[in-house]
């Protein structure tokens, strides 16, 4: 298996703090120059990391694990090519040796799930996804305090 398979089943398979810890290493042992260019890759694909400096790891290595969790492939492909295999080789090898296979990470195998849902079996109350979305629509119609408690005051001039 070469370094870019590994990396792209580490994506999808391995704990979000494991993939922070392995791409933080990976970036430390590339040259200022190389995160600078990779920075700069975050800044134009992502809109993001405008105050951040290649010299800031924590905050380049969660742009590029957020990045390809959410769109595999899509950051290290803009960088160029010398510059990815590097980091994708630093990261499958600061990735731990782990003797059990890599569960699956829940929100990924809920939306890798194909099945059509059964007649009458659409169960979303413990659907986490629905319901961060119910609780966000919520949130977006009340727009200050005032507009939750005008219903129930009183009309002026009634005591």
């Amino acid at each position: 298996m070469d370094a870019r398979s590994e990396y792209d089943a580490a994506i999808t398979e391995r704990e979000i703090g494991v993939l922070l810890a392995g791409h933080r290493r990976a970036l430390g042992a590339l040259r200022a120059s190389d995160r600078g260019v990779v920075l700069d890759v975050i800044r134009g694909e992502l809109l993001a990391g405008t105050r951040t400096e290649p010299t800031d790891l924590d905050a380049l290595a969660r742009f590029v694990v957020f990045a390809e969790v959410r769109r595999p492939g899509k950051l290290l492909d803009a960088l160029p090519e010398a510059i990815a295999d590097r980091l994708r080789l630093g990261v499958v090898l600061a990735l731990p040796v782990t003797a059990d296979p890599p569960r699956r990470r829940p929100i990924l195998a809920h939306l890798d799930d194909t099945r059509p849902p059964e007649v009458g079996s659409w169960d979303l109350e413990g659907d986490p996804i629905y319901q961060h979305t119910i609780f966000c629509n919520m949130m977006q119609h009340v727009t200050d305090p005032g507009d939750v408690w005008r219903r129930r005051q009183r009309p002026p001039g009634i005591r």
